[in-house]
Order: structure tokens, then C-alpha cells, then sequence
């Protein structure tokens, strides 16, 4: 919901084609105007990225 870092950071595909059933309670933008800035410190929450092929050890 609205306490989730990336809630509305990203505009729903389905929503630009005119196809989404989620209405307001969803994850992601309807719109360009509903659009949300990430934190600057966003990756702080997430974590390291383990398992991407620039990190792996060979």
C-alpha cells in the first residue's frame, strides 16, 4: 500500500491501455499525475543485488 518505497514510482501498463481492474488500491500510477519520486537513499531499503551477473564470482 501507500507505505511501500516504490508505491505509484512507476505508471501501470495495463492502465495506459485502458485495461486495468485494480482501481486505486494498486501499486502503481494511473497516470502520469499520480507518478512518486523515489527516496534518494532508496537502495538503503532494498539491499545489495545479489545474484547480478556484474557481481558474480567466477
Amino acid at each position: 500500500g501507500t507505505g511501500h518505497i516504490f508505491y505509484e514510482t512507476r505508471t501501470c501498463t495495463r492502465f495506459t491501455f485502458g485495461n486495468c481492474r485494480n482501481g486505486d488500491n494498486f501499486n502503481f500510477a494511473h497516470g502520469e499525475e499520480g507518478l512518486r519520486l523515489l527516496p534518494p537513499n532508496w537502495q538503503d531499503y532494498v539491499g545489495p543485488r545479489n545474484g547480478r551477473k556484474e557481481e558474480r564470482v567466477q
